[in-house]
């Protein structure tokens, strides 16, 4: 049953209460890091995994690990729900609008995004030409031409819509986040217009329909279905940090009922799919594991859920989460230095390769990404740019 606060558009809902958590100055959110923690973690195992073992068919014993570990796509739909959860925040402070407006909103993203984004994409690009690693696909042709053509798409953020030289498998991810960006004030319009709901509801049926009709053609890595789950992030954070109208008598969504629903056909999808792109399985568990992340971010704000937002913000793991960002875009040609000069010379048997690329990776990514977040990143977050504009009224 639709929440009428959110179903309403916005500009209805002046009997809203907005919780303290929104309404206060931004607070640090600890599990959220903790989550983006977990998601960059299981990327840089999953590519450990396709590594060593293509296809991530691990032998004996860890073939089990090889399957958990196959799913990468996962983890970046957790990245993209958490980006319109944590985009949204902002945005409940302000009245349902982008403080300051558009502009200021895309300079701030460009200056969060886009300048670790080319310094890992210069370093990337430098170890592939001197030599120190090979290209990530060598079916691919790494002539200059190419190449060319390959960084002018990259620098652009298009990379996912053309089929151009890989320089960095996990950059394509990035690309799809930055054209999501470009389209969220316009999911805000139809937000204020049409109500919450509906909004996330209909963004998220035509992404998934568009994925499918997409499936079969060249631009089926556009993953056209991320801007549903970057909606259903945003409906949670409203969900999450808008308390019910008062005078809405009717009971509240049972996001836990729901969430255990999803998550028990989540694991059911994952248990038996044997899809591809071909036939769209795979839209099928993305979608639903969306809507999983979705309800889990709903279900760790409300009051009976603090002792989950206890485990989750171990403080270890919520520093890596602070850093996460670069370790996304450096663990890459980290793990291929190591698979190339360290493991793959001693031609050991499939499962030790993986557990001791693994074991020698992990802590040289994390030191690497703190060393990349202290140099690189952390002086662009300091320099975010101040909204001159007043905010706009709260709607309580």
């Amino acid at each position: 049953m639709q929440d009428e606060t959110l179903a309403r558009p916005a500009t209805e809902i002046s009997s809203a209460v907005v919780s303290a958590s929104v309404t206060a100055a931004r607070p640090h959110i600890g599990y959220l890091d903790s989550l983006r923690a977990v998601a960059a973690l299981y990327v840089v195992v999953y590519h450990a995994v396709s590594t060593a073992a293509p296809g991530g068919a691990l032998p004996g014993a860890l073939r089990p690990i090889g399957k958990l570990m196959s799913y990468g796509n996962q983890a970046v739909a957790l990245f993209i729900v958490l980006s319109g959860y944590c985009l949204m925040l902002p945005v409940l402070r302000s009245g349902f609008r982008l403080k300051g407006g558009a502009k200021l909103f895309f300079t701030r993203r460009a200056l969060r995004i886009l300048p670790p984004y080319y310094a890992a994409l210069l370093v990337s690009l430098l170890l592939i030409q001197t030599g120190v690693i090979r290209a990530p696909n060598p079916l691919q042709d790494p002539g200059l031409t190419n190449m060319m053509h390959a960084v002018a798409a990259h620098l652009l953020l298009v990379q996912n819509f053309v089929p151009f030289f890989i320089i960095n498998p996990a950059f394509w991810s990035i690309a799809v986040e930055w054209q999501i960006y470009f389209l969220f004030p316009l999911l805000l319009w139809c937000w204020r217009k049409i109500g919450g709901d509906r909004a996330a509801v209909g963004t998220m049926l035509w992404a998934t329909a568009a994925a499918f009709l997409l499936r079969r053609t060249s631009l089926a890595d556009a993953h056209v279905n991320f801007v549903g789950f970057f909606a259903l992030g945003m409906w949670a954070a409203a969900h999450a940090h808008l308390q019910q109208d008062p005078a809405d008598k009717r009971p509240a969504l049972p996001i836990p009922t729901i969430l255990a629903a999803l998550s028990l056909a989540f694991v059911g999808v994952l248990a038996f799919e044997s899809g591809t792109k071909v036939n769209g399985i795979w839209i099928v568990h993305d979608v639903l594991g969306a809507c999983v992340w979705c309800f889990m971010l709903a279900a760790l704000a409300r009051p009976g859920a603090a002792v989950f937002r206890r485990m989750l913000e171990w403080k270890p793991l919520v520093s890596i989460g602070q850093f996460s960002y670069s370790l996304y875009l450096i663990h890459v040609p980290i793990l291929q230095i190591v698979w190339q000069h360290l493991i793959a010379p001693r031609h050991f048997s499939q499962g030790a390769q993986f557990v001791s690329l693994t074991a020698v990776t992990l802590p040289l990514c994390l030191a690497a990404a703190y060393g990349f977040y202290r140099l690189v990143e952390l002086p662009f977050m300091r320099m975010r740019p101040a909204s001159r504009a007043p905010a706009a009224a709260n709607p309580a």
